[in-house]
């Protein structure tokens, strides 16, 4: 009897639990006018989240629900000197060679300019799997709007509203503290390329300036015309009027 009694005390809260959850991210889906897809996508990522939060900082069984609604208190991202030497930088183009497409070679995702190694969430990550399309790129627009879609992909943030971007941040909290996932470093710009763009900047700067200096110098020969003319019909009329006198 006693052990029915004590099985029993410790399923209901985790039942209440589970029920509680449920309402929860459908309650999220109605109230936020999202789609269900972006919804689970955020809902394990929060999961994952909370359960990194009891491994790293002490167990709090009820600080999954302000997550699901976004009203927890966010903590502090870790930083990472970009000096140290043990940091890899890779360059967009380079990124994409770690897309798990050849056998042994790892699944690299970046947000924010950060690398992480996420190999071990392959199940997740690896080709053909729902977020394949995040990995070898830096996707920090599609975790900020929860779009899934190619043309969603891509690292400009520009427009992105502050709630968006607090989804950034959650992103990046789950990528490090997670206990399977590894910084790897930072992604800059190819100097090759930024070199190339300047110059295309300058070219373009230049042929605009040249343009115009053509259009001044157009508008002064016109002018010019247009005065001569006027000064030669002056003249024309003068000289009508002492003939008429």
């Amino acid at each position: 009897q006693q052990s029915t009694t004590t099985t029993t005390s410790t399923t209901m809260p985790s039942l209440l639990l589970s029920l509680t959850i449920g309402v929860a991210v459908i309650g999220i889906a109605i109230t936020q006018f999202v789609d269900m897809d972006t919804v689970m996508m955020r809902f394990f990522r929060d999961v994952a989240r909370n359960k990194a939060r009891k491994r790293l900082y002490g167990d709090n069984q009820h600080a999954l629900i302000p997550m699901l609604f976004g009203t927890e208190e966010m903590i502090e991202i870790p930083s990472h000197d970009e000096n140290d030497e043990s940091a890899t930088t890779m360059t967009r183009e380079e990124l994409q060679y770690y897309r798990g497409q050849e056998e042994g070679r790892p699944l690299y995702l970046s947000i924010q300019n950060r690398i992480y190694d996420v190999s071990k969430g392959a199940k997740f990550y690896g080709p053909d799997k729902h977020y394949h399309l995040f990995v070898g790129t830096d996707a920090s627009r599609a975790f900020a709007t929860g779009c899934a879609k190619p043309e969603c992909v891509s690292s400009d943030t520009t427009g992105l509203s502050e709630k968006e971007m607090k989804e950034i941040q959650r992103w990046i909290e789950l990528y490090e503290t997670h206990d399977k996932y590894t910084f790897i470093g930072y992604l800059v710009d190819d100097p090759v390329e930024a070199i190339l763009e300047m110059d295309e900047q300058k070219e373009n700067e230049e042929a605009a300036s040249d343009a115009v200096n053509e259009s001044d110098a157009s508008i002064t020969t016109e002018a010019l015309r247009e005065a001569e003319e006027a000064s030669a019909k002056t003249t024309d009329n003068s000289e009508a009027t002492d003939s008429s006198t």
